[in-house]
């Protein structure tokens, strides 16, 4: 899904930097982009969203390839699926370290920015399954549902400095995410 975020950004000649946590996948990733002859310009950092000083490092790099932040996609995530007797505590802190938490450290870095140029726009990529839980999905239903609160409190934060935050909830999507 980041991709094609990225992707549609380049082709419609804005700038995107991407992250990843995997030197070899993000590498990949942004040959593909530069192979696309899109207008707009693409890089890329390697960073771990469950890190709070790689996030920190990830915006300040973005915002510097153009003096200005104007969106964050918040997409990072993972899922592990299991019951909660079957689920160790390092898969729990994984899971929301990685969907909830990833998101905190990024916004957390982006608002001052974003507020300085008085706009900004936050997607935090959410899930259906924030609303309907299914068997085997505590860890990532419970992270997706603290994300949407998550962001609607921030959203009653930023809604009068110019910073817009959406959720998206998609359902499923043809991914390699559970693969």
């Amino acid at each position: 899904m980041g991709f094609k975020v990225a992707e549609r950004l380049a082709r419609e000649g804005s700038g995107a930097c991407i992250c990843g946590r995997d030197t070899s996948h993000l590498e990949a990733a942004l040959g593909r982009l530069h192979s696309l002859n899109g207008k707009g310009r693409i890089d890329g950092v390697v960073a771990d969203v469950r890190n709070y000083l790689d996030c920190r490092r990830a915006i300040q790099y973005a915002a510097r390839q153009d003096g200005r932040l104007d969106i964050l996609v918040n997409n990072a995530g993972i899922g592990i699926f299991k019951p909660v007797d079957q689920l160790t505590p390092e898969e729990w802190d994984e899971t929301i370290q990685t969907n909830l938490s990833g998101a905190f450290y990024c916004c957390r870095e982006a608002i001052p920015l974003m507020r300085r140029q008085g706009s900004g726009h936050i997607f935090n990529v959410s899930s259906l399954l924030a609303r309907h839980a299914i068997p085997a999905g505590a860890a990532y239903s419970a992270s997706k549902f603290g994300l949407n609160g998550f962001s609607e409190a921030m959203m009653e934060d930023v809604r009068h400095d110019g910073i817009r935050v959406t959720i998206i909830m998609p359902g499923s999507i043809a991914t390699d995410f559970g693969g």
